[in-house]
């Protein structure tokens, strides 16, 4: 893994965060709205927090495999596992 890759995950978490606390702030100061602008804060929520948790995980991971190169040989091995791909083209 390139560290690039854990400053576009970084970059990606940061930009999910910041629309979690733009719908928060909408959702608190918008109450008696009607239409797209009573729902706009929920889907700011929703994605932002979509973006946050998965940016995150990846840079986590991303750090971790950077770290540690046994576990990015084993990894790139459980991928590779005959048995892992046919049990999952079984589901």
């Amino acid at each position: 893994m390139k560290n690039n890759s854990i400053v576009k995950y970084t970059a990606l978490a940061v930009f999910g965060f910041v629309m979690l606390i733009v719908g928060l702030v909408l959702a608190l100061s918008l109450s008696d709205t009607r239409g797209i602008m009573g729902t706009l804060p929920y889907i700011f929520i929703g994605v932002g927090s979509g973006i946050f948790g998965g940016s995150s995980g990846g840079a986590i991971s991303s750090h971790r495999l950077q770290k540690d190169p046994n576990l990015e040989k084993q990894k790139e091995i459980a991928i590779k596992d005959e048995r892992n791909i046919a049990i999952g083209n079984k589901a």
